[in-house]
């Protein structure tokens, strides 16, 4: 068994409730818990994510998944991995990594999340390619030339450290609008070299110190214990501004939201109609965060699960599971529901919703807790290709029936609740990363140390 005498304040991984108080690598604390003897090498953690990370580098193609009680096949996106750039600045094992994906045609707004966030960011690029199509060697050598410029300037920049994936999807013309969301989310899981990750999609900006206060010493100690020892999600509250904003001056009061990085400030904006909670057409999504709740405490208070919600997550980097890559296009992976209401307005968030992440994370044993010192601001922008296909025609336009692509987003989320409710729903998800997982091996078996 190995022992260590002076652990590192990231390696004091908390198990069965014990606290760990450790600075500049000496414990302060008589007695210290039993840990993951596997977490706290560094270096082996370092090799595990790098064994993930170059595996993320080849997903399995054309990979067909059969769910639900009538075993319905569906066909996993095919992602090629056409460029990486890593930042040259050095961050620990012991930081916080933001995953994020955008399509080339949203890159701006990485700049904006970058500088909010101030730390270690994955983002994957995201190419669309049309099948057959003999320009697409053009096409990837300019995304290409666009992803290196967009690197180095952020590089210049100096606002967070920033490593940058561009990933291909041949498809049909006609599948052009279907953007792979979950794919991607799990390309930029793979990549993070830290314990833990922020899990936020491109259009939100973070409250500004919102990382420095999570890496404070007692902060970052309850968030390994809540993570890792308790299984928990760290939920970061989302607002939005109101629609009744231009698109110039919704961008600007996100911005300004984000940067006050104070409570009361979003309470004022809200009682001034700027500013709202997120996503207000669709109340599931985020109800179960309690706004109310979250305006009042100042300690962590836990959240209780309710279908359809949908929140932005601090959590484990090794306890994660797969998003589930059978989704793409534009949300309502609403496990099973389809949208009553008419569909959000312009600039209204595209950002899809996780909601059926959430709802097999819960099943497998998660708890949720509000962090109430922190929140995300969703940044307007014009609508996406997917929600512009999804929410078109007639019979949505005239009666709100169904389109066929939210039809088929809805078969797929009843058929995960089934495969949830029988026991046979991977346990980390659905994905053609799936190979990936066994390189987790100390979470099998894992190996209790006591200090």
């Amino acid at each position: 068994m190995r022992r260590r005498t002076a652990p590192s304040l990231g390696a004091c991984i908390l198990l069965l409730s014990a606290v760990c108080r450790v600075v500049d690598g000496v414990s302060n604390s008589a007695h210290l818990g039993p840990t993951l003897a596997s977490s706290l090498d560094d270096d082996a953690f370092l090799g595990f994510l790098g064994e993930v990370g170059e595996c993320a580098d080849s997903p399995v193609p054309n990979l067909v998944f059969t769910g639900g009680k009538n075993k319905t096949e569906t066909r996993l996106p095919s992602l090629t991995v056409e460029g990486v750039w890593r930042s040259s600045m050095n961050h620990s094992l012991d930081d916080i990594t933001l995953c994020t994906n955008t399509g080339i045609e949203r890159s701006y707004m990485l700049e904006g999340q970058c500088t909010s966030w101030g730390g270690p960011v994955v983002a994957i690029l995201y190419l669309s390619l049309e099948l057959f199509d003999t320009n697409n060697a053009l096409h990837i050598e300019q995304a290409r030339a666009q992803a290196a410029d967009l690197h180095a300037r952020m590089e210049e920049a100096g606002g967070c450290a920033l490593d940058l994936v561009l990933v291909g999807d041949a498809v049909p013309a006609n599948e052009s609008w279907a953007y792979p969301y979950n794919s991607l989310r799990n390309q930029a899981i793979a990549r993070a070299r830290t314990r833990l990750v922020l899990l936020l999609d491109v259009d939100f900006l973070v409250s500004t110190g919102a990382r420095e206060r999570l890496l404070a010493r007692d902060a970052w100690v309850w968030a390994l214990d809540a993570t890792y020892a308790r299984r928990q999600a760290i939920v970061l509250p989302a607002f939005q501004t109101t629609l009744n904003l231009s698109l110039a001056e919704g961008t600007a009061v996100a911005h300004d939201s984000a940067a006050a990085g104070s409570k009361a400030y979003m309470k004022a904006e809200m009682a001034a109609g700027r500013i709202t909670r997120f996503a207000p057409f669709f109340l599931k999504g985020h109800n179960a965060t309690d706004y109310n709740r979250w305006f009042r405490s100042s300690t962590p208070y836990p959240i209780t699960y309710q279908r359809g919600y949908e929140p932005f997550i601090l959590v484990s980097r090794l306890h994660v599971p797969w998003f589930d890559e059978r989704f793409r296009g534009y949300g309502w992976d609403k496990v099973g529901t389809l949208p009553g209401p008419p569909p959000p307005p312009p600039r209204c968030p595209s950002a899809p919703p996780t909601i059926s992440h959430m709802h097999a994370m819960v099943a497998t044993g998660f708890q949720l807790v509000a962090d109430p010192s922190i929140y995300v601001v969703h940044r307007p922008h014009i609508p996406s290709a997917g929600y512009n296909h999804t929410f078109t025609g007639p019979a949505y336009t005239k009666s709100h029936r169904a389109t066929a692509a939210m039809e088929k987003l809805s078969v797929i989320g009843m058929e995960l609740i089934q495969d949830v409710k029988a026991g046979v729903y991977p346990e980390h998800g659905v994905t053609a990363l799936a190979a990936c997982r066994p390189l987790e091996r100390w979470l099998q078996n894992p190996v209790v140390a006591w200090w």
